[in-house]
């Protein structure tokens, strides 16, 4: 998998490494190789379910955290397993870390990243899985055992993660980290135990928002105390109350007993509301929003960026969308497989009371993901600016998804 930057797009973050113009994905999920060019501040990922556009998102993701097991475990992997991040057993996390490999043959399990830097530099990381023995049961026909006959149990196995393009260290290892993987059969939980840990923050900040992430109990009280630090809720209300007008102050407020209590919207007749009274929309929007502006300068990876949205309200939170990326100076990833907000998004942009003119730089791309015909294992990819995009759907309805 190989990502390169921007030539010309630069941030206000302390790395200074500036947003995507490149992605190219090779043995990485469903993908052989994927090569997507020309990315934009804004990229707007369309295609039919099951062609991949969510594993794009994991693969930038991976790509940002240095393939820290434990954020890929916390953030790609267990939701995945259930909302509330239960096990069943040994095998199921194992064959859930084998999933992200398209090529499972003799271990170690292999795929590579490369980020070009804005000094012309490559920086080539290689991710490698070190099966377990037990680990074998699962594709015995295809995998060979290369670890130690003298494994303990639990033992999942060793990931690893080198940047390769630098320079070797004095023991002869380029920079790396190496995380053994233990299951915790009792607690029904994984443990990583990191060796070494030795590579540098290259790379924008990536903030990955899954399709339910806004439904974890704690996700309010994270976006609500972040913002409280950072002197941001003020701020905040404000923009939210601008979506929904109900909402006059946020805050959190102690039960009398020293428990735990939920995030609260005071409405305009002074009612304590808690946070889950209201729909998936408003909350998710709280979700997005407030991790726009705690995290400034920085990549944010999108699910299904029109779901628990009603269609009415599509068309305005696709334009603030943007207006926030710009504000905060972000670089949005975002997918979906529903045309009509597609739609209501360029009209948005485009339209006859559109923001972005004839005059401005077009700082959206529409990629959309499919299956090639000819064979079912390759992905095609037809990227468009956001004006060509508008264009062609009004001049010629073009099927975009």
């Amino acid at each position: 998998m190989t990502v390169t930057q921007s030539e010309t797009t630069k941030t206000d973050s302390p790395n200074n490494s500036g947003f995507y113009s490149g992605i190219t994905i090779q043995r990485f999920r469903q993908f052989k190789n994927l090569e997507l060019n020309n990315l934009g501040k804004i990229n707007l990922i369309l295609g039919p379910n099951n062609v991949g556009k969510t594993s794009i998102l994991e693969a930038i993701y991976i790509h940002s955290c240095y393939g820290n097991i434990r954020l890929i475990l916390d953030n790609l992997i267990l939701p995945k397993v259930s909302q509330s991040k239960n096990i069943s057993g040994f095998l199921e996390v194992g064959d859930q870390i084998l999933s992200l490999f398209n090529k499972k043959s003799k271990p170690p399990l292999r795929f590579e990243i490369a980020l070009k830097d804005f000094n012309g530099s490559f920086h080539i990381m290689q991710f490698s899985f070190y099966l377990s023995r037990k680990l074998m049961d699962l594709d015995p026909r295809k995998l060979t055992f290369l670890g130690s006959p003298f494994e303990k149990d639990n033992f999942l196995g060793k990931w690893t993660s080198s940047l390769i393009s630098a320079p070797a260290k004095e023991n002869g290892f380029p920079p790396h980290n190496i995380s053994n993987l233990f299951f915790d059969s009792e607690n029904n939980k994984i443990n990583v135990i990191l060796q070494q840990k030795e590579l540098e923050d290259l790379i924008p900040q990536c903030i990955f928002s899954d399709i339910l992430a806004h439904r974890e109990p704690q996700a309010p009280v994270a976006i609500f105390s972040h913002l409280k630090r950072y002197r941001l809720l003020e701020k905040f209300t404000q923009e939210m109350s601008m979506i929904f007008p109900i909402i006059k102050q946020i805050d959190t407020i102690p039960y009398p007993d020293g428990s735990f209590s939920p995030i609260y919207i005071i409405n305009s007749k002074d009612e304590l509301l808690p946070i889950y009274n209201f729909g998936d929309g408003m909350r998710r929007w709280f979700h997005l929003l407030g991790n726009l502006m705690i995290y400034p300068n920085s990549v944010h990876l999108i699910e299904e960026i029109d779901a628990t949205f009603h269609p009415n309200a599509q068309e305005k939170f696709g334009h603030l969308l943007v207006e926030y990326a710009e504000k905060f100076n972000n670089q949005l990833f975002m997918t979906s497989h529903n045309l009509e907000f597609a739609d209501k998004f360029l009209e948005s942009l485009y339209g006859e009371e559109g923001s972005i003119t004839e005059d401005l730089d077009d700082p959206v791309r529409v990629i959309t993901i499919g299956q090639s015909r000819d064979d079912p294992e390759e992905t095609t990819v037809w990227n468009l600016t956001g004006r060509q995009a508008y264009r062609s759907r009004k001049l010629y309805n073009v099927e975009l998804r």
